[in-house]
């Protein structure tokens, strides 16, 4: 029997700040089916009782590496954070605030950041300063949380400040002790604060599980080895959602040796060896979670996508506040579950991030960014002439459909 959020009953009482309070499985969802094995080899190397079978190798990492090769170029297109905030924004009505929102987009560095004061925003782009600081505001309440931050300590104050989950004092901590808290120097913020070490502790503890990156989420994987870590087929009609086992290290227990040293009457022995023991089940119960947690989120994701897997329709939209409102979890935390996992379909492997669109939504025009890309299209191969990508925008808004330089060039890199 299933949870609401599609989760097994026997997990009823895994909630955000279960899973936040519990640092390995955060590490383990912050991993792809990749990285998970080096995490794995790193850290069994204190236990001699945790054995590592590689199925996908066969025991060679050159078969791994020559199918893996074969599966990187079957990556479908990806999602980029340029294209997701311009969906998002072409949901507004057309104003100039919006028009300023949109010029905005080109100005975030790699991470997602707007590392500008208003002041030379207000310059560079010779509008009003109160016009260019709501934009700047609307900017930064759009998805990714954090996108559009000056920096790293206005983006995790963003995330915090959003997170319903996040401890009491951790904004006022971000807010008013951020150096200290990068400098790991505790006791100088315990002395100036009114909080205790415990509750300084729980603080740092949950900044671990915030992105330092808005943009990472949709990042290129170039150079990554896609190997996916879930693969969907149709079942009467249903996608279904499998967790790869086959991708996946397995982890298994040298019961034998165990039981050889469980001779031993020394004590020490004898405590090591059960510490040890007690460490491989946390570690399998762990990774069960994990899997549990991706078949989950991943089911949420891709439910009514099934048209779009098989080339008949367009993805359907979904955002990841939606996508909250349907797991339970905080977005920082969808964000580390989506980070570089892929999907497998049929022989092609889909980026799980790529999912997150509000392409197929109407805006406050009652038109989707999908139809105005149709338009773009359409326009741009019926000229006789090649066109600028100034000449698409006027062509656009002598229809009045009112969008920026920007997203029809940055629609043009994607053709």
């Amino acid at each position: 029997m299933k949870q609401a959020n599609g989760l097994p009953a026997y997990l009823e009482d895994l909630n955000v700040k279960a899973i936040q309070d519990n640092t390995l499985l955060m590490d383990l969802l912050a991993l792809n089916a990749e990285q998970l094995t080096y995490f794995l080899e790193d850290y069994v190397l204190d236990n001699p009782f945790i054995h590592l079978n590689y199925p996908l190798e066969n025991n060679s990492r050159g078969l791994k590496v020559k199918a893996l090769d074969k599966q990187i170029a079957m990556i479908q297109p990806s999602q980029t954070l340029e294209s997701y905030l311009y969906e998002q924004i072409l949901l507004y009505r057309q104003t100039p605030i919006r028009d300023l929102m949109l010029e905005l987009v080109p100005l975030l560095d790699e991470d997602g950041f707007l590392p500008y004061t208003i002041d030379q925003l207000s310059q560079d782009l010779g509008a009003d300063n109160y016009l260019v600081m709501d934009a700047v505001t609307l900017l930064q309440n759009l998805e990714p949380v954090g996108v559009g931050a000056y920096d790293l300590k206005e983006a995790l104050m963003l995330q915090t400040e959003q997170d319903s989950n996040a401890p009491e004092p951790a904004y006022y901590l971000l807010e008013v002790f951020f150096e200290e808290l990068r400098a790991k120097d505790y006791a100088k913020i315990n002395q100036e604060s009114p909080f205790s070490e415990a509750e300084i502790s729980q603080c740092v503890k949950y900044y671990a599980g915030l992105y330092r990156s808005p943009a990472q989420l949709f990042s290129a994987d170039e150079g990554q080895e896609a190997v996916p870590d879930l693969a969907a087929k149709l079942v009467d009609g249903q996608l279904k959602i499998n967790y790869l086992a086959k991708n996946h290290v397995l982890v298994s227990f040298k019961q034998d040796y165990f039981d050889r040293m469980a001779q031993e009457e020394d004590l020490e022995v004898k405590s090591y060896i059960e510490n040890k023991a007690a460490e491989y089940d946390y570690l399998q119960v762990t990774l069960q979670l994990r899997q549990e947690i991706l078949v989950m989120v991943a089911t949420h994701l891709i439910e009514g996508q099934g048209a779009y897997l098989q080339n008949i329709d367009r993805r359907h939209s979904l955002s990841m506040r939606q996508l909250m409102t349907l797991t339970g979890f905080s977005e920082p935390l969808l964000y580390r579950i989506l980070n570089h996992k892929h999907l497998e379909f049929e022989g092609r492997i889909f980026r799980l991030a790529d999912f997150i669109t509000v392409a197929a939504t109407k805006g406050r025009d009652s038109r989707t960014f999908d139809s105005i890309k149709d338009r773009m299209v359409e326009i741009i191969q019926s000229s006789d002439q090649s066109l600028t990508d100034d000449q698409v925008v006027s062509a656009l808004a002598a229809e009045d459909i009112y969008i920026s330089k920007a997203i029809v060039a940055n629609y043009r890199k994607s053709l």
